[in-house]
């Protein structure tokens, strides 16, 4: 129960804290904006600033920032200032803000176009969901799938998708020990459960028979005159039930609350 207790509350504040899909985009663009105004900032310093540069970031990084030509100084041919013809390109803080500039642009447009999101048009449709959400479920979700898998070690085929059944109730104390709050007030759980519980019923069904399988194909592959057709047949059945596995992990994936049960 602890080790649940710890990952739903773990997966609450990744929730809180996640930002949604137009946030990426938003902070992209203000890295490429930021680095947009750098960029003027430096190039369109005037030459006394640029001197200033040269003789006191001496000791620093900034010497480079930007070039200085010298020319309110009495040059000597043997002094150490760049070329007048020198472009500001030169510095090695100018070239890292184009580059920092360009892929930023370049990650906004990518992560966009990830999504299916045309250049100019709106990255997310709004509503209550976010990055962790889209990528690994609600809490209350992920807390009944992971439930799920530890009832069933202690009251293996027990675990049912009834309402205030034995499953249910266990999911409830483990809520309440995560948050001292009661799941029927805060929580969708009890809705999640009645969503996810023929998927998940069906998924260990299909692996126990994915295993048992798998493991008489194994004896029979010891037995140097074990039965062909029966080793077929088996892998045909592995074969089966890995099909069947990836169907109902993608179901429970992507299965989803009614508005009216996200509500409740």
């Amino acid at each position: 129960m602890q080790r649940l207790a710890i990952e739903f509350n773990q997966n609450k504040l990744l929730e809180r804290d996640a930002p949604r899909a137009k946030h990426v985009v938003d902070g992209a663009n203000l890295v490429a904006d930021c680095a947009d105004q750098l960029l003027k900032a430096i190039k369109g310093t005037d030459d006394y600033t640029r001197k200033a540069f040269m003789e006191y970031g001496r000791y620093n990084s900034v010497q480079d920032l930007p070039s200085y030509s010298g020319q309110f100084d009495n040059i000597e041919e043997d002094d150490d200032y760049p070329d007048p013809a020198d472009d500001d390109r030169e510095s090695l803080w100018i070239q890292n803000l184009l580059e920092l500039r360009q892929g930023a642009i370049l990650v906004a447009a990518e992560f966009k176009k990830s999504r299916g999101a045309e250049r100019s048009a709106p990255i997310d449709k709004g509503g209550r969901t976010n990055l962790f959400k889209e990528g690994f479920g609600s809490p209350d979700r992920n807390l009944v799938i992971s439930g799920w898998s530890v009832f069933e070690t202690f009251q293996h085929k027990q675990a049912k998708g009834t309402e205030h059944g034995a499953f249910h109730g266990f999911l409830k104390h483990v809520f309440k020990y995560a948050t001292g709050r009661s799941s029927e007030r805060h929580s969708s759980i009890g809705s999640w459960v009645k969503a996810l519980a023929s998927l998940l019923r069906q998924r260990d069904d299909a692996s126990e028979t994915y295993l048992s399988a798998e493991r008489l194909y194994q004896e029979l592959k010891a037995e140097p005159h074990s039965n062909l057709l029966t080793k077929h047949k088996l892998a045909l059945t592995m074969k089966e039930a890995a099909d069947t596995l990836e169907v109902l992990n993608g179901r429970i994936s992507s299965a989803k609350l009614s508005k009216k049960a996200q509500q409740k």
